[in-house]
């Protein structure tokens, strides 16, 4: 890795880093800082009832209490990366699943992914800087990007993720594909569960588009909070732990790869709790700007985290709990699947999908019988009218695109994770069915 990739403004954070005064004294009285005594807490105690699966009856309880010192500092600001404890456990998961082959990395909590993306681009994008992404993508992450001034180039995918030919070409050729634009700084990729198409980028294809990153000198973001969502089948927490598809850390000798995790899907997305791991240096870089622009994270969202992984028993029991919420959303995709299988429209071919290995999401391909943008839009447009008519919501695929210059987008995501059970899933599928049915008859 040779080049420079910090953006300008990290001198700038750089330049306004605070060292705290350590004051060694047996009984030091801090007049300097800001705190609040915890006598001016409104908040005494907390009670948490814990379910170890989920759609269960709470097993366990926790009493948050302020005389225990977790919960007196919880109440206070923290340390910029996160409570130590936390930093541990999550140090602790990454090693044992995802086996970083770097030497030197380390981890930092943040607020979601969302916040860790952002934190990223600050440190990395200066404005008009080129980042490569997918061509379906999760495109709220596009406009933090374009808060910085970023621009996003789309790369073409199969049915395995990213297409390392088209990468390579791209990037080969980027003077004559993409005149006036700077180099790539970074690929940004959604490796497993891939929101919206599903697709799981096996370690093969992985390794492939990681040299095609290192040949070209590119870092890699990678956002994967699907992972742990399991959809295929396994009986032992030993056989669980191999069905998650391993990190682009496994792969990464150089230290360029940053990746974003978060709890929003495998524990509660109001908890506004997540990490990113990588190379030592650019971590501590991501620390001096959470320090400047907005803090730690919410030392209350760590405290209940911290008292569930405990009453689980740390990472035992967080296992556990991946496994127990993979298999319910195994269940309700096997139940989606076999209500489409057995439809009219897929024995008919107007509709097909691919089982996703890992997420929340399934993709169905809709055979729409026009081949202009314009007529595919206006099909997209209505399918979408008649489905919000039959009470269902769905998201278009041309939605999701990472570029405009994106064209006939004719499918549809589903997400099994919002709805009560397989039941209303499988209401709601029904309800898209007959939307797609009227498409280009007229009927509404």
């Amino acid at each position: 890795m040779t080049r420079d990739y910090y953006a300008k403004r990290v001198r700038e954070w750089r330049n306004r880093e605070i060292n705290p005064v350590r004051i060694c004294h047996p009984d030091p009285i801090l007049l300097q800082i800001g705190y609040l005594n915890n006598g001016f807490v409104p908040v005494e105690s907390l009670d948490l009832q814990i379910r170890n699966a989920p759609f269960s009856e709470p097993k366990s309880a926790a009493r948050l209490h302020l005389d225990d010192d977790f919960v007196r500092d919880a109440w206070q600001y923290g340390p910029g990366s996160g409570f130590g404890e936390l930093l541990d456990f999550v140090t602790e998961v990454t090693r044992e699943i995802h086996t970083p082959a770097a030497s030197d990395w380390a981890t930092v909590l943040d607020c979601g992914t969302t916040d860790g993306l952002s934190k990223i681009f600050h440190a990395f994008i200066d404005r008009g800087d080129c980042v490569l992404c997918e061509e379906f993508t999760y495109t709220p992450v596009l406009s933090s990007l374009a808060c910085v001034g970023g621009m996003t180039v789309p790369v073409p995918m199969d049915a395995s993720g990213i297409d390392p030919d088209d990468l390579r070409h791209l990037l080969a050729n980027w003077t004559t594909l993409r005149p006036g634009y700077r180099f790539p700084k970074m690929l940004y990729t959604i490796p497993s569960g891939q929101n919206p198409t599903g697709v799981t980028q096996s370690f093969y294809r992985r390794a492939e588009v990681y040299d095609v990153c290192r040949e070209f000198d590119l870092l890699i973001v990678e956002d994967d909070p699907y992972c742990y969502l399991v959809l295929e089948d396994f009986e032992t927490v030993d056989e669980y732990k191999q069905k998650v598809p391993k990190s682009y850390l496994a792969l990464d000798t150089d230290g360029r790869v940053l990746r974003c995790e978060s709890f929003s899907k495998i524990f509660s997305p109001g908890i506004r709790l997540g990490y990113i791991v990588g190379t030592r240096e650019f971590i501590e870089t991501l620390k001096l700007y959470s320090n400047a622009i907005n803090g730690p994270p919410s030392g209350v969202s760590q405290m209940v985290l911290r008292s569930t992984l405990e009453a689980w028993g740390w990472a035992p029991g967080y296992y556990e709990w991946l496994m127990q919420i993979s298999r319910e959303y195994r269940r309700r995709l096997d139940c989606a699947i076999a209500f489409l299988e057995k439809s009219k429209l897929f024995q008919m071919g107007k509709i097909k999908f691919s089982r996703p290995s890992n997420g929340m999401f399934l993709k169905i391909d809709i055979a729409v019988p026009l081949d202009s943008i314009s007529g595919i839009n206006d099909s997209m447009d209505s399918l979408q009218h008649t489905c919000h008519e039959n009470g269902v919501g769905i998201i278009l695929g041309r939605d999701m695109v990472a570029s405009e210059q994106t064209s006939l987008v004719a499918f549809i995501r589903i997400g099994v994770s919002a709805v009560d059970d397989a039941e209303v899933l499988c209401r709601g599928l029904e309800r898209t069915l007959r939307s797609i049915e009227v498409l280009g008859t007229g009927k509404g």
